[in-house]
């Protein structure tokens, strides 16, 4: 499970549109992100983020977006799926990865 602080950054939609180089994972993995929340993904940016194994891209429905805040400690369970905000006892459903993945 994930649960450091700042290690997870929380997005809109089409997060990484214009990253058509690895190195934008790559940034963000050296600079302690571990995981980003979206709505959505740009399709190159999500494939560099698995394929490098630079960080998780965590794809996540609109009440997760406008209900978690800038200092909400979160927690994530691959496993079971879900993104837990520890802050505010409330838990959300991730997208499933790709079997690929």
């Amino acid at each position: 499970m994930l649960s450091e602080l700042r290690q997870i950054i929380v997005a809109s939609k089409n997060f990484g549109c214009g990253s058509s180089r690895e190195h934008a994972p790559i940034a963000l993995s050296h600079s302690g992100i571990k995981a980003v929340l979206a709505l959505s993904f740009a399709r190159i940016f999500y494939r560099n983020s698995v394929d490098g194994a630079h960080l998780l891209p965590i794809e996540i429905e609109k009440e997760a977006y406008e209900n978690i805040s800038d200092k909400d400690q979160l927690e994530i369970d691959i496993q079971k799926g879900e993104v837990k905000n520890i802050t505010k006892n409330k838990t959300y459903k991730m997208k499933p990865f790709p079997d690929l993945i």
